[in-house]
This record gives structure tokens, sequence and C-alpha cells, in this order.
């Protein structure tokens, strides 16, 4: 379903318009089963819905470890213009999250 819910965002996200038409012009850059790649990230659509989703996964996945473990986690395998902001906007409503770790 996350797959699916990717590939039908990438057509109305502009970002991800721009880049697909570029794509194949970078050495660093991938299609795999319509899910683009970019330096072995997978490229995520700006759908709050998506985004949400995969931070929360990965910050429970995490252990509740703050925003920068998070943020950390998440860039190894995705990109999303403007993840930093998301991640530590998520942080900050994260009700289990000690305060002490907002900022680590």
């Amino acid at each position: 379903m996350l797959h699916t819910s990717i590939v039908a965002a990438y057509d109305t996200d502009p970002f991800c318009v721009a880049l697909k038409k570029v794509l194949s012009l970078r050495e660093d850059s991938t299609i795999v089963d319509n899910l683009m790649f970019v330096d072995g990230q997978l490229v995520i659509p700006n759908t709050h819905s998506i985004q949400k989703n995969l931070i929360n996964k990965e910050h429970v996945r995490l252990g509740h470890l703050g925003f920068i473990k998070t943020l950390t986690e998440l860039h190894r395998k995705f990109f999303w213009t403007h993840m930093s902001r998301d991640v530590k906007n998520a942080s900050k409503v994260c009700t289990t999250l000690p305060l002490t770790l907002l900022d680590h």
C-alpha cells in the first residue's frame, strides 16, 4: 500500500514531477518499480500522510530517542523536502519522548 501511495503521489507533487524529468541525467539516480531513488534514498513526495507515517514508524522503532536520531535514520533511507522540519515538529508533539531529548 505504501508503494502504491508513493507512486500515485509523485504525479501531484511539483518537485517529484520536475525530478522525474531530469532523473535520467543524474548518475546517482534510478527508478525501480516506479519508485525514484537519488543517491540510494527513496524519494518521498510532499504528502503529509506518507511522511508522517514514515516519521512515526521510525521514531517508535528507535524507542523515542529524539529528533536527531530519528532524522539520521530516516535520512539514510529516504529523501523529501523539509524532512528536518517535519521530523523536528513530530518530535515536539511526542508525549513519550523525554523533554531532554527533543534536540538530540
